[in-house]
């Protein structure tokens, strides 16, 4: 009987980064001066800075389909490889008693939105295995596109962030020292000169780098199990032995993971 391998929140990468601005939060809150680490225009230089030069360096699309890569790739758990080939070896077994078009009665029982469900849809609906095939590697292809491109928005957007973070910095500097022979206006103007740096570095190094680092360690995670799902898909369209579909998976998963589902 297959089990259902169904999504799960993946909440880790949010835990870290709340747990590092806590941790921020505390050493601030000891220092007795909480208000002063705060400063609006120092936030609009950095964020919206950084945003907009972001935004310079690729397309309103590019930048849409960042948040599709951070909702499918950091917040969801990537299903374990070996559960993922144990699935599609009974699967494989259930096509080679029912035929393909008994398909049909197990796509229910597998994520909807996986490379495998789609095959099997198309295995029952009469496609061929050449077709299928190059359908879901231009699928594969496409879903590792997308999540390098929305890495490398996010690895830039880090790079950004500092760099409006010193731009700030000059500009609290320029107002400071034009306002030498005013005392009074010399601590928000020095204000403005520290605290573009601090929230630069954060936003890159707490926020940005994390999430570029998730997407491009699941992504990896997630050709892997594409990789499985293609070779499953092939090998039912091609009615071959359940035995040979699992030796076959074994090839691509690591030796820690590989699957024992027959006894040789």
């Amino acid at each position: 009987m297959t089990k259902q391998i169904k999504p799960e929140s993946d909440y880790s990468t949010l835990t870290g980064i709340g747990i590092a601005i806590v941790i921020m939060g505390i050493a601030v809150s000891m220092s007795g001066q909480v208000l002063s680490f705060f400063d609006v225009a120092s936030g609009l230089i950095v964020i919206g800075g950084t945003f907009a030069v972001t935004l310079a360096c690729f397309s309103w699309k590019e930048i849409a389909d960042l948040g599709k890569s951070l909702e499918k790739v950091v917040f969801t758990k990537i299903p374990d490889s070996r559960m993922v080939g144990e699935e599609s070896v009974h699967i494989a077994e259930y096509a080679k008693r029912k035929g393909l078009l008994g398909l049909q009665d197990k796509e229910k029982d597998v994520d909807k939105n996986s490379l495998l469900n789609k095959g099997m849809r198309m295995l029952a609906d009469g496609n061929t295995i050449h077709e299928i095939d190059q359908i879901l590697r231009q699928d594969i292809e496409s879903i590792l596109h997308r999540n390098r491109r929305s890495a490398t928005i996010l690895r830039r957007a880090a790079e950004i962030a500092p760099a409006m973070g010193l731009i700030g910095t000059l500009i609290g500097l320029v107002q400071m020292l034009g306002e030498l022979n005013d005392p009074k206006n010399i601590g928000p103007h020095m204000a403005i000169a520290l605290l573009t740096t601090l929230y630069g570095a954060l936003l890159s190094y707490m926020i940005m780098t994390p999430l570029a680092s998730k997407i491009e360690r699941n992504s990896e995670e997630e050709l892997l199990l594409n990789k499985i799902y293609l070779t499953s898909i092939v090998s039912i369209g091609h009615e071959e032995s359940p035995r040979k579909l699992e030796r076959m998976i074994n090839t691509i998963l690591p030796p820690a993971k590989r699957l024992k589902v027959f006894k040789e």
